[in-house]
């Protein structure tokens, strides 16, 4: 995955094998593997993925708001070098979230198609 630590160690291995004239290996390699592994990911990502959407599907809101500010957290890590800058986001990503679960939560009330509808069983 381009940006990775993994993927920096491999462009400085890469790097070496060109100065050594084996480019074609190098570029072999990296394809070959890259590919290897993205099948690999797939095809873990097909087997677990109806047990991760039952795990899912049991989250409460509550759940969802530590997973949120987990997130926006990690926000604040990454932006170390200006601290200020990232507790601004983590504080505007929470309002955010509250904002966007209201909305939703009217918008489910005012809805006329989330009622059941009584004509159909009447006629």
């Amino acid at each position: 995955m381009p940006g990775t630590p993994a993927s920096a160690a491999y462009t400085d291995e890469a790097y070496a094998m060109t100065q050594k004239g084996q480019a074609e290996i190098a570029l072999g390699a990296g394809l070959v593997f890259s590919a290897v592994g993205g099948l690999f990911g797939t095809a873990v990502l097909m087997v677990s993925a109806p047990a991760l959407a039952e795990f899912a599907l049991k989250f409460s809101s509550f759940e969802y708001f530590w997973l949120v500010l987990m997130g926006l957290t990690c926000a604040v890590f990454i932006s170390t070098d200006r601290p200020l800058k990232g507790l601004m986001t983590l504080f505007l990503g929470l309002l955010d979230r509250r904002r966007r679960a209201s909305t939703t939560r009217r918008r489910f009330r005012a809805s006329p198609s989330a009622a059941p509808s009584c004509s159909a069983a009447s006629a």
